[in-house]
């Protein structure tokens, strides 16, 4: 690539990056933006701490302080406040706005770059930025989770960069310590968000390198650069902050609650239980076991573990109908937002002449397992913008594939590969919506037949 062209995609993809930022920070409005009014409580406590001297990630507590956002997805009640406390914007919202639209920005200024690299097409390469200034409002207005999109869609093209291009092993090494520092940057603000990118650029660091030296040398970069913000950085500023607001080490939990949401998650359907996707829910059900649990301390944890394990252990065909119902909602969720040009990829695989697609495919695979396990454990609806992102880049692959199969093919031979894999396609979107079909009218036979309490 020569440099002028290279200068050229850098300085598009920056434009339509202050262009787009800008539209979504200034013109967006801030009622159409999804934060949990929890989350803006805790920022704007967190806001008025510091601005009166105190330390970070605390809020006012009476006469003394407590843990910002009882130390759940830290790192939003770390950056926001900070941020707010330097430039004097005090609207939650808008400090939010302003994290979300400059991470989405610097997604759109490297796209033009990453995509002509990658896939090898000028055409691709100005459609990229294109795209993602379209999905703006899918991913950036998701609350907090909008950083399980982001990761994908900025660690795992450098993964692909780095096993395929031939570079030096101290670039390739060097953009995945910077990829697994982005995945724990991820992570401080939603935890796990980076979690199956960074076994991805594990797995590259194994496959570049021949000797096992190196590859023991490049895993050891990915992880020690992946856990360095999150739980390391993060774990030094929770310890210093609380020493001087005087708050007990233990005072609010460091990990992420796992059967509070899984017990939740078992009212997506109408049920017997009176469970529903509600805090409140939870807690009602724990306390009716221990009026005196604490809420989401150990206790609270396995008295809820033990109700999920009872309810499912005693309803398995109920329970298996209420997955397989996220799960269709799930995939239909993410082919609605954005996520339907992956329906190429059978397509791709077939008539695609790039080599590398399947390798692309099956790295994807690790962050498609981690941004699938939290909507269907929990709701689909809420935490789908990961498992869409996944979508949207083997949807890109699968287009990039395609463009490359018809610059390199001769017209006739492309026809004639078109049409059976077309016709394969077509048979596969048939199968899949008489399943749907199928699993729709169970799901409406299985509310209306709810089980009762037991």
């Amino acid at each position: 690539m020569s440099r002028r062209l290279r200068c050229a995609l850098v300085g598009y993809g920056v434009v339509l990056a202050v262009l787009g930022t800008a539209v979504w920070v200034t013109a967006f409005p801030n009622a159409h933006v999804w934060l949990q009014t929890s989350r803006q409580n805790a920022i704007a406590g967190s806001i008025s701490v510091l601005d009166h001297g105190g330390p970070p990630l605390v809020v006012k507590n009476g006469s003394g302080y407590a843990p910002a956002g009882g130390g759940d997805d830290e790192g939003i009640y770390l950056v926001l406040p900070e941020l707010g406390h330097l430039t004097g914007e005090k609207n939650p919202v808008t400090l939010f706005k302003v994290l979300s639209g400059a991470a989405m920005g610097l997604l759109v200024a490297l796209a033009p770059l990453v995509a002509y690299i990658l896939l090898d097409s000028l055409l691709l390469a100005v459609l990229a930025p294109i795209w993602l200034l379209a999905n703006y409002v899918v991913f950036a207005r998701r609350d907090i989770y909008f950083v399980n999109a982001w990761i994908i869609l900025l660690g795992l093209p450098v993964a692909y960069l780095a096993l395929e291009r031939p570079w030096s092993r101290r670039l390739a090494l060097s953009l995945l310590g910077l990829a697994a520092l982005a995945a724990s940057c991820s992570n401080a603000v939603r935890a796990h968000a980076g979690t199956g990118v960074a076994v991805s650029l594990a797995v590259v660091a194994v496959m570049r390198e021949r000797s096992w030296r190196w590859r023991i040398a490049g895993v050891a970069v990915v992880a020690a650069c992946y856990a360095a913000v999150s739980p390391l950085l993060l774990s030094q500023i929770r310890d210093h902050s609380f020493a001087e607001a005087h708050i007990p080490p233990g005072a609010a939990p460091t990990a992420h609650p796992l059967w509070h949401p899984a017990y939740l998650g078992l009212g997506y359907l109408p049920n017997g239980w009176g469970i529903r996707w509600k805090d409140s829910v939870a807690l009602v059900a724990a306390q009716r076991v221990d009026p005196n649990v604490r809420y989401f301390s150990p206790e609270y944890e396995h008295i809820l573990r033990h109700q999920y394990v009872n309810i499912v252990e005693h309803h398995p065909g109920w329970a298996v109908k209420l997955y397989a119902a996220k799960a269709a909602a799930l995939i239909w969720t993410g082919i609605k937002n954005g996520g339907v040009i992956v329906l190429l990829l059978p397509l791709a695989l077939v008539l695609g002449r790039r080599p590398t697609l399947r390798v692309e495919l099956l790295l994807l695979i690790p962050a498609l397992v981690f941004a699938a396990i939290p909507p269907l454990l929990t709701v689909p609806q809420f935490y789908d913008s990961g498992f869409t992102a996944c979508l949207d880049l083997a949807g890109a692959l699968a287009l990039g594939a395609l463009v490359h199969a018809r610059l390199r093919e001769s017209p006739s031979r492309l026809r004639r590969r078109a049409f059976a894999a077309a016709a394969a396609c077509v048979a596969c979107v048939a199968a899949a919506g008489v399943t749907t079909q199928l699993l729709a009218a169970q799901v409406s036979k299985q509310i209306s037949t709810a089980p009762s309490r037991r």
